[in-house]
């Protein structure tokens, strides 16, 4: 919680990759773990690397409550993540309410159990250029919740392929 400017950079998505060993039938996931939540943080940043879970266990069907978080983002300011490979997971990249000024670009993630990238209550964020395969949920969430309100997101020039579960493709509300 409250970290200032600290940036995360691998030497490439095929040559930096943090794997995680985590069993969901012995961890119900109930609330979800995260494997990395910034809390109260300004300018954080992630780039060039790869978030994989293991064993694969088929993330796109998920148990209720079942799965990890892998970056996970609370009222913060200047939140930047580009160029990063995320591989199964409940949801990849998650900004909870009161964030702002945050960008996602250039992202690939699959084999998501729910939403492959949330802005929910957030303000002044862009997703842009990233690709969404098997998300289980929403490709992306730009939701006001009861955390605040949700304005000025924009979600440009994104592809999203085969979207399994019930959710949408994009789903925004707010201002």
């Amino acid at each position: 919680e409250k970290l200032n400017n600290i940036h995360f950079v691998g030497a490439g998505r095929e040559k930096t990759i943090i794997i995680t060993d985590y069993n969901a039938f012995k961890y119900s996931g109930n609330p979800a773990p995260c494997l990395w939540s910034f809390n109260e943080c300004k300018n954080i940043s992630f780039r060039d690397l790869s978030f994989s879970i293991f064993p694969y266990f088929s993330m796109r069907s998920p148990k209720a409550q079942e799965g990890v978080f892998m970056l996970s983002f609370g009222a913060n300011d200047g939140v930047q993540v580009i160029n990063t490979l995320f591989d199964q997971g409940r949801i990849s990249i998650c900004f909870w309410g009161l964030n702002k000024n945050s960008r996602v670009v250039d992202c690939d993630v699959r084999n998501t159990g729910a939403d492959a990238i949330k802005f929910d209550s957030c303000v002044d964020t862009l997703a842009a250029y990233n690709y969404i395969e098997c998300a289980n949920d929403d490709g992306f969430s730009g939701l006001e919740m009861k955390a605040g309100t949700a304005r000025n997101n924009v979600f440009i020039n994104n592809t999203m392929v085969y979207n399994k579960g019930w959710g949408r493709g994009i789903a925004i509300s707010g201002k």
